[in-house]
């Protein structure tokens, strides 16, 4: 270990340090504070470094967590009775971790806090053992307010080529605060499958309006990018537009934020049924003397492609249950017939 000063320490789990075909793993059973230090993993195609999150309860960590060389080194989280939250990168581009497992029943999340991160993998996530694994959320930060803008994941790369087995998978926008922006999630590209009971993609949520100005956007999912096919039911979200702040003089107060827009491509097909729904924008506040602003729009939905799907189903949805727009396609196969069914149907609720 080697600290950078009184309040930053560097943490190297060096599975090389033997060379002798071993592997070497940290335990970590609570949360980990390093300031701006790294916990880096050393390892070789023969000596595998393991950071694994072992705790009963909830575990925060404030620690990016790196690769000294491309494709080694384990990030593990066996603890079921909380959230693991990481507030830093978790890989980079090029220097990947060699793979993720999440136990079934556990949970873990990034999310970047204010400053920009990264989330890179070169192989898989699933539960260790090629099972189903627990559910894995990657989100922009949050504003904290005051003007503070919450950080981007500005990369998002799950490279292997085998198949990501988990209960959920979310990918989401960072919610806006009054006077900041909800960080983006610039980038996402999943290569392989997606196996899960839900796949969720969310823009963030605009923020609150103030007394007078526009409050901050809701962060992006700027480029959603799968390639593998995808066997579950997903979800794509627009982020809630923010409700509009009350004016407590005679001026009309501030409006809402828009919400986070959602970009989706999904290249290998989708067996499973995809519901769209463009969040509405919330109410305006009251006013003391004038009326309060409105609230603004929920984030726009482009879905650019979604390929070589098989019985599979979409649902577009007003955010305030007016109106559902459904479309359903099944192919049956035989030895001597392809037989192709549809249905598009529209409901207006009253």
């Amino acid at each position: 270990m080697g600290t950078n000063d009184t309040n930053d320490l560097d943490i190297i789990i060096n599975a090389l340090s033997t060379n002798d075909g071993g592997n070497s793993t940290l335990s970590i059973g609570r949360n980990v504070t390093v300031g701006a230090g790294t916990i880096t993993l050393t390892g070789d195609v023969n000596d595998t470094p393991t950071i694994l999150f072992a705790g009963t309860g909830a575990q925060i960590a404030d620690s990016a967590i790196v690769v000294t060389t491309d494709g080694f080194g384990v990030l593990s989280v066996t603890n079921t009775g909380g959230t693991v939250t990481i507030t830093d990168i978790i890989g980079v581009n090029g220097n990947g971790l060699e793979s993720i497992s999440i136990a079934s029943g556990a949970n873990l999340t990034q999310n970047v806090g204010a400053a920009a991160g990264t989330f890179n993998v070169v192989g898989n996530v699933d539960d260790g053992a090629g099972g189903v694994g627990g559910t894995l959320v990657i989100e922009g930060g949050d504003s904290r307010g005051g003007g503070i803008a919450g950080g981007a994941v500005t990369a998002v790369a799950i490279e292997g080529t085998g198949t990501n087995q988990l209960t959920g998978l979310t990918i989401q926008g960072g919610d806006a605060g009054t006077t900041g922006v909800g960080g983006a999630v610039t980038a996402t590209a999943i290569t392989g499958a997606v196996t899960a009971t839900t796949y969720n993609i969310v823009g963030g949520k605009g923020g609150t309006g103030g007394a007078a100005a526009t409050s901050g956007v809701g962060g992006a999912v700027a480029t959603h990018l799968q390639t593998g096919n995808v066997i579950s039911a997903v979800n794509i979200t627009g982020g809630a537009g923010g409700a509009g702040g009350a004016s407590d003089v005679s001026d009309v107060g501030g409006a809402g934020g828009v919400g986070g827009a959602v970009a989706v491509s999904a290249v290998g097909g989708v067996s499973g049924t995809v519901t769209a729904t463009s969040a509405g924008g919330t109410a305006g506040g009251a006013g003391a003397q004038a009326a309060g602003a409105t609230g603004s729009a929920g984030g726009a939905i482009v879905i650019t492609d979604i390929d070589g799907a098989i019985g599979t189903g979409l649902t577009l949805s007003a955010a305030d249950g007016s109106w559902d727009v459904s479309a359903d396609y099944d192919a049956d196969i035989k030895s001597d017939f392809l037989a192709h069914t549809g249905r598009v149907q529209a409901k207006f609720n009253f």
